[in-house]
């Protein structure tokens, strides 16, 4: 391979490095208002919302290994169904950050990854970046995805799940 052929590559490498980051800095803006503002409303919605404050708060006051796979809450506590990885994430929140709040973080942040995920999945897809960004920013734009925030709270419950 020549100097020349190198530098081409590299070159094409960049062009495509910086036309990605220009993309995902449209998503992550398109989601920005949603995302502001769920993190501002007061009070937080749903009843799903409490469930993963809830179980980081219990794992961070008495910690149990993931292998056991047990909540031991209420009376003598139930195998868990749902990603357990999640609540361990959420427990390390618990450490530096109000629970409820830092739960509300860590959604936002699943959530533009979420976005992030589908623009890329949509660009290996279709292999066109204007392409893949409308959909992804349609992705973060429709109800089916940013109305869980506010409708019942049940993000937290899609995001456990999914780990």
């Amino acid at each position: 391979m020549s100097m020349k052929e190198k530098f081409i590559k590299i070159g094409r490498f960049f062009a495509w490095a910086v036309l990605h980051l220009a993309v995902v800095f449209a998503v992550v803006y398109a989601f920005w208002p949603i995302a502001t503002w769920y993190l501002a409303y007061r009070p937080v919605w749903g009843v799903d919302f409490f469930l993963l404050p809830n179980l980081a708060n219990l794992l961070s006051e008495n910690l149990v290994r993931p292998w056991a796979s047990w909540i031991y809450a209420w009376f003598g506590g139930y195998p868990i169904s749902y990603g357990f990885l999640f609540v361990y994430l959420g427990s390390f929140l618990d450490k530096f950050l109000d629970l409820v709040v830092g739960t509300q973080y860590f959604v936002v942040a699943s959530s533009v990854l979420f976005v992030l995920g589908s623009y890329f999945l949509f660009f290996v897809i279709c292999r066109n970046f204007v392409l893949a960004g409308v959909l992804a920013v349609a992705t973060a734009s429709s109800g089916g995805f940013y109305q869980t925030l506010t409708w019942a709270g049940s993000l937290p419950s899609y995001i456990m799940s999914s780990t």
